[in-house]
C-alpha cells in the first residue's frame, strides 16, 4: 500500500492538484482518505492549511 498527501493553503491549488493525480492515475485502487485542517496566527493574520492523505494500492 503506498500513500499520496497533498497540503495547501489554497483549496483551489488543492483540489486542482488531487484532480490531476487522480487523471494521472486511473488504475489505482483508493483504500482510505484522511482529510485534515488547520488555522494558526494571531488575531490581525490567520493561516489555514488543508492536508489530505490518499492511501491506495495499485492495479
Amino acid at each position: 500500500m503506498k500513500v499520496k498527501i497533498f497540503q495547501r493553503g489554497n483549496i483551489n491549488k488543492l483540489e486542482r492538484e488531487l484532480n490531476d493525480f487522480l487523471e494521472e492515475n486511473p488504475y489505482i485502487e483508493i483504500k482510505h482518505i484522511k482529510q485534515t485542517g488547520e488555522s494558526y496566527g494571531d488575531s490581525e493574520e490567520v493561516t489555514s492549511v488543508t492536508t489530505i492523505s490518499i492511501w491506495y494500492e495499485e492495479e
